[in-house]
C-alpha cells in the first residue's frame, strides 16, 4: 500500500471511512426506519417466500405437503382452465388499458381546459377511482342486474331492444360489462396523471403554433402528443400491471362467471386455494401471476 493510500485511510477519507462517517451521522435515522423496514419484510418477503415454498409440494387441506418439484407448474398446461383464463386476462388486460389511456386522454384535454368550476369537474372525475374496487364491483352489479337494474330499464324505456339484456349471463357481454366497469372505475387515474403531464408543456409553445396557424389537430399530433408520449408510456406501464392483478373487482361483479367467462387468472388462483384448499396449485398459480 502506497503511502497516500496510508495517509487517505488514516484520514478517513476514503470510501470506507466515508461510509462509517454516514452511518455515525445518521445512525438515529437508520434506527428509526428500522422497525418499519423490518416490518415490510416480514410482511411481504416472508409470504412470498413462503408461497414459492407451496408452489413445490402438494399441500392440501387433506395432505400435509410433500416436495413434488415442478409438477404443479407442469400440470398447469393440462389444464385447460388455465388456458381459457390466461386467455381472457391477456385479452381483458389489453383491451382494458388501451381504452384507458384514450378515454384518460380524452378527459384529460378536458379538464386542461379553462372552464368555469374546474375543481368540481376534476373532483367529481376523480370520485369512481376513490371507490374500493370491490365497491365498485358490487354497484356495477347491480346496475347490470337483469331482472330490474338501471341499464335494462333505460334499455326498454327508450325501446333499444325488445327484452331485457342478460349481461352477466351472457358470456361475451359479462367480458364486454367486466371492462366497462374498470374503464368507469381507473381512467379517471389515467386522466390525473395524463393532466399532470399536460401542465408541463409551455403555453409558448402552443401560442406560438397557433400564430404559425397550426390548427387544434396539428397542435395535438405535433405538439401535445410527443411531449406526452413518455407519461403516455408510464400510464400504460402501471394500468397494464394493475389490471394484470385485477381481483377484487371482478369478484364483486361477476364471480368470474358464467361459468369461468371472466374469470382472470387470479381469480381462478385464489378458488384453487381458498375455495378448493389446494394450496399447492393455488401457490403456484400465484407464482406464474407473480412473474
Amino acid at each position: 500500500m502506497t503511502q497516500g493510500a496510508l495517509a487517505e485511510r488514516n484520514s478517513g477519507t476514503g470510501p470506507v471511512g466515508l461510509v462509517l462517517m454516514f452511518i455515525k451521522k445518521y445512525w438515529v435515522v437508520y434506527a428509526l426506519v428500522l422497525p418499519a423496514v423490518l416490518f415490510r419484510f416480514a410482511f411481504t418477503v416472508g409470504p412470498l417466500l413462503r408461497t414459492t415454498w407451496l408452489s413445490f409440494t402438494d399441500k392440501s387441506l387433506q395432505r400435509d405437503g410433500k416436495f413434488i418439484g415442478l409438477e404443479n407448474y407442469a400440470y398447469m398446461f393440462k389444464d385447460f382452465y388455465v388456458h381459457d383464463s390466461l386467455d381472457f386476462t391477456v385479452m381483458y388486460t389489453v383491451t382494458a388499458t388501451v381504452l384507458q389511456v384514450v378515454l384518460g386522454l380524452g378527459m384529460a384535454l378536458l379538464l386542461n381546459q379553462n372552464l368555469k368550476a374546474q375543481w368540481f369537474s376534476r373532483v367529481a372525475n376523480l370520485l369512481p377511482w376513490a371507490a374500493a374496487p370491490i365497491v365498485a364491483g358490487i354497484m356495477w352489479r347491480l346496475m347490470f342486474f337483469e331482472g330490474g337494474g338501471v341499464l335494462n330499464d333505460l334499455v326498454l324505456r327508450f325501446d333499444l331492444h325488445s327484452e331485457r339484456v342478460m349481461w352477466l349471463s351472457d358470456g361475451k357481454l359479462a367480458r364486454m360489462s367486466v371492462i366497462v366497469t374498470t374503464l368507469w372505475k381507473n381512467s379517471p387515474w389515467c386522466a390525473l396523471v395524463l393532466l399532470a403531464g399536460l401542465k408541463t408543456i409551455p403555453s409558448e409553445l402552443m401560442e406560438a403554433a397557433q400564430v404559425d396557424g397550426a390548427s387544434v389537430w396539428e397542435r395535438f399530433i405535433y405538439i401535445t402528443l410527443p411531449l406526452l408520449t413518455p407519461i403516455i408510456l408510464v400510464v400504460f406501464l402501471f394500468r397494464g400491471m394493475g389490471e394484470v392483478g385485477t381481483f377484487d373487482q371482478i369478484l364483486g361483479l361477476t364471480r368470474g362467471g358464467p361459468g369461468n367467462a371472466t374469470e382472470i387468472i387470479s381469480l381462478y388462483a385464489y378458488d384453487r386455494f381458498f375455495q378448493q384448499a389446494r394450496y399447492g396449485y393455488g401457490s403456484a398459480l400465484v407464482m406464474v401471476l407473480f412473474c
